[in-house]
């Protein structure tokens, strides 16, 4: 019979008298015997081994057994102490105390519990007897089990290290071996296991599954072993592949000791959800109390979702480290970073006992900072993305007004980029503002807090894209290109670099900003090239390369990515080119052209056959260091005939293209007519080209 009544602060007092004419406390302390083995014990343990024995009998008679007094009763049953007359043995009897009238939900329980508890065989796990029926009154008889409950044992008095990981591994001795039988427990807590008790005989014995009790020496030879013991397997659920032994809408768990997937309701829980379980009975062994508390079951729940657990050390300072190491890597938030089994954390607890190193490790500062950026993403993101925007923008006001020459205007950009900034203030306070309300409201208006998380969301990308717009226009601003802007314009490349980093963080999979990223590092590498910084140029295009790459793979159908692609790598060539680097400049227009080729062939846009023909004239013009000039000037022909072709239509663009690649023609030409025939012959067909080319066409 569960305890279910104290899980969320205080639990009531030991020492409270049971009425006999209502409810009983199942907990009730005993009083001690004068002799005999378990005289010793009630000296020994904090509280003594509880149990009650009263003269209330049951209103049925069950065949083959004897009421000898009621022990104790809940919301759905009660349990006698009870004589099984074939066997002559002593049981507990469990049994469902609306009988013919208990609720569907409480009979599948019943039911649950039996099949669950009869499949097993442990000396820490309470056993099933016999399963019946009488009368409309389903019953089970148990084990008998006369130490009382952990929790009442316990006493909210923190447990001595040693004494409370030999608890904690024979409880978990029975729950291992619940799951190599194929049963998750899934209410693992105080109340649910008993005590049993055992002499320890002269010269030692078998403490496997019994550990030693002494509190006032732990090497102390002790008079008595206890022995506890699992029970209450009505929420049990079979692991995948076994028979499902719980149903659809059954409550699952206390709150103080239900891993984070329980609360969530996650469908499919596993092994994790006890691991957890045992690493807040271990925690509460130690400190006294459970993990999370709170004045109601809303409130624990929503700490075990959203609240790092406390460190035990922090209740017990002189805890050795290596426990609260142990005891932290169990109540992980995420299952994967769990001990994946019992038997893992049994051997560490092993580990620990011996005084060898354990196999966990503790979680630092770095990963417990990035913990809460998943657990908090739209903040996280908020206070990169306004640190990043203050600083562009301040250091934008600062240069702009040190220029003399454009004092005027450096006024009227300081005003704009301070309205620009002020409405940053506005809606990043918004965001924050609102996102308060959705975390005081989430526990009792979901729906409510999942509109206003939109809309604090929507303002946020409002105030991303006045920071990349702001952004955009001052570094097209041609003033940029002059050698006084050069210190500026190194500092702005730090500044902005920030807050690339920041949004390759965030990136992910996530094709908006994998944009931003894609077009932030473009305009770094354009920044470096107008430094005359080559190299880092194509470094900064490179990444740009990499992100619209990554971007591509997520959007396999969209042109956009590819075309952006392209346009990196074509930059990163041009840099690497004017860097005398031309085998690495032949590298990057060659894996540009392959994949331009493949969006023009789907996407015939004047914007793709452009970037194509461009693309062209640049590896012609590359291999007049790297290649043949047959190749050559096979690239520049088909540049040149595909830019005539483009050039039907008359705009500004298609005309710069097709300029680009006469250029790219005459340059082939000349080289191939050097090699195979006389000067004279160069000369003319020069000549020639030079009368047909118009580089203002």
């Amino acid at each position: 019979m569960s305890d279910s009544t104290q899980i969320l602060r205080v639990p009531q007092p030991l020492d409270a008298s049971p009425d006999l004419g209502s409810q009983v406390d199942p907990l009730a302390p005993l009083t001690p015997p004068t002799t005999g083995p378990s005289s010793e014990l009630f000296h020994t343990l904090p509280s003594g081994p509880i149990v009650i024995h009263t003269a209330a009998t049951s209103p049925v008679t069950f065949p083959g057994y004897e009421i000898l007094g009621e022990m104790g009763r809940g919301g759905m049953g009660v349990v006698y102490r009870a004589r099984q007359r074939n066997l002559n043995r002593l049981v507990a009897l469990k049994v469902i105390i609306a009988g013919p009238h208990a609720s569907t939900e409480d009979k599948t329980r019943f039911r649950l519990e039996a099949e669950a508890g009869a499949r097993l065989r442990h000396p820490n796990i309470v056993q099933v007897y016999d399963v019946g029926e009488h009368a409309g009154f389903g019953y089970i008889a148990l084990e008998l089990v006369e130490g009382g409950t952990l929790r009442r044992w316990q006493a909210e008095k923190p447990v001595v290290p040693k004494l409370a990981v030999q608890l904690a591994m024979a409880i978990g001795r029975g729950i291992l071996h619940a799951h190599e039988n194929g049963i998750v427990h899934r209410d693992l807590k105080p109340a649910n296991i008993l005590l049993g008790t055992e002499e320890v005989l002269p010269g030692g014995t078998d403490c496997q599954s019994k550990p030693d009790i002494s509190l006032d020496d732990e090497n102390a030879p002790p008079p008595v072993s206890l022995v506890p013991k699992i029970t209450d397997f009505g929420l049990a659920k079979a692991i995948e592949g076994g028979t499902d032994l719980t149903v659809p809408g059954m409550a699952c768990g206390t709150p103080n000791y239900m891993a984070p997937e329980q609360v969530r309701g996650d469908r499919r829980v596993g092994m994790g959800v006890d691991v957890y379980g045992l690493g807040a009975v271990l925690f509460e062994l130690l400190a006294g109390c459970p993990p999370f508390v709170g004045s109601d079951a809303a409130e624990v729940m929503e700490k075990i979702l959203r609240t790092d657990p406390p460190s035990i050390r922090k209740h017990v300072p002189t805890l050795p480290r290596d426990l609260a190491v142990i005891v932290a890597k169990c109540l992980e938030k995420d299952p994967s970073r769990r001990y994946l089994t019992i038997r893992d954390l049994l051997d560490d607890l092993g580990r620990f006992l011996m005084g060898v190193p354990i196999q966990a490790r503790p979680v630092g500062q770095l990963e417990r900072g990035w913990r809460w950026v998943r657990r908090n993403p739209v903040p996280a993101i908020f206070l990169a993305i306004s640190a990043c925007g203050l600083t562009i923008t301040s250091g934008l006001v600062l240069a702009l007004t040190r220029s003399v020459s454009f004092e005027q205007k450096a006024r009227a950009d300081a005003e704009r980029t301070h309205d620009e900034t002020e409405a940053l203030r506005t809606a990043a306070e918004t965001a924050r503002d609102e996102l308060g309300i959705v975390l005081r409201s989430a526990q009792t208006q979901k729906t409510a807090a999942e509109q206003a998380r939109k809309k604090a969301e929507a303002n946020l990308q409002i105030a991303r894209q006045v920071i990349r717009t702001t952004f955009y226009e001052f570094s097209r601003d041609s003033r940029f290109e002059r050698p006084e802007f050069r210190d500026y314009r190194n500092k702005l490349i730090a500044s902005v670099r920030r807050f690339r980093d920041e949004v390759a963080v965030q990136a992910g999979d996530s094709a908006e900003w994998l944009d931003d990223l894609a077009d932030v590092s473009h305009w770094l590498g354009f920044l470096e090239y107008l430094n005359d910084n080559q190299t880092q140029s194509a470094i900064e295009y490179r990444t740009a390369a990499d992100a619209a790459r990554k971007w591509a793979a997520t959007n396999p159908n969209e042109p956009e990515p590819r075309w952006k692609l392209t346009d990196s790598l074509v930059n990163a060539g041009n840099a690497l080119f004017n860097h005398q680097e031309h085998r690495e400049a032949e590298a990057a227009y060659r894996e540009a052209l392959a994949v331009i080729v493949g969006v023009v062939a789907k996407h015939p846009t004047e914007k793709y056959r452009r970037t194509e023909i461009i693309t062209r004239s640049q590896l012609s013009n590359s291999l007049r260091f790297t290649g043949n000039a047959v190749e050559q000037l096979h690239l520049a022909r088909i540049a040149y005939r595909e830019a005539q072709l483009l050039a039907a239509k008359r705009t500004p663009e298609n005309l710069r293209v097709l300029a680009a690649a006469k250029t790219s023609l005459v340059m082939a030409l000349l080289r191939l007519g050097s090699e195979v025939t006389p000067v004279w012959r160069l000369l003319e067909r020069q000549a020639e080209l030079e009368a047909e080319f118009d580089p203002f066409e």
